[in-house]
């Protein structure tokens, strides 16, 4: 009994991937992966988009603290002594956080931070997952591709073993 169900088994298994490929059901887990891949690509597009936004308002911030500053130095300057004094001290602030080719600058350390801690994984990221994507087309096609030749298989049955027909779609599927 052991031996005719080894005999039998390819073929049968044969069977059951024709069976799959023809009710053309999905793969539950293989579908759930691909939906979270997209979903969770949107999601790190959407972040990348904002992070730019966000740093772009910074900078904004950072060259109004500036410009705040020297208005106020200037300001200061035609008034007491005392209020020079603190109108260089504003200034002095202002460009130790606001200069960005100050290489000890707050923005320029947050620059750093954000290129090196966000930006350029972000980057990688999408990066890769513009490479799964790619490879998942190229899968769906695949599929597509084999199960036009099992139709075309399936069209040949009728046929005899010496048509070339039948023999073209048995190469096709194969």
């Amino acid at each position: 009994v052991d031996f005719v169900q080894l005999a039998l088994w390819p073929p049968m298994a044969l069977r059951v991937e024709e069976r799959w490929l023809q009710n053309d059901v999905p793969d539950p887990v293989f579908t759930g992966m691909v939906e979270d891949f997209k979903s969770f690509d949107e999601v790190m597009k959407t972040w990348s988009e904002k992070l730019e936004l966000f740093v772009h308002g910074v900078h904004e911030l950072t060259s109004g603290v500036q410009s705040l500053s020297e208005g106020l130095a200037e300001e200061l300057k035609r008034q007491d002594r005392m209020f020079i004094s603190e109108g260089c001290r504003l200034r002095e602030a202002a460009q130790q956080i606001a200069r960005r080719d100050a290489p000890h600058s707050v923005i320029a350390k947050f620059n750093r931070n954000v290129e090196f801690n966000m930006a350029t994984p972000l980057k990688d990221h999408l990066e890769n997952h513009e490479q799964l994507r790619q490879q998942l087309e190229k899968r769906e096609l695949c599929l597509t591709a084999l199960k036009d030749a099992l139709q075309q298989v399936e069209l040949c049955e009728g046929l005899t073993e010496a048509d070339l027909r039948k023999r073209l779609a048995q190469d096709e599927f194969r």
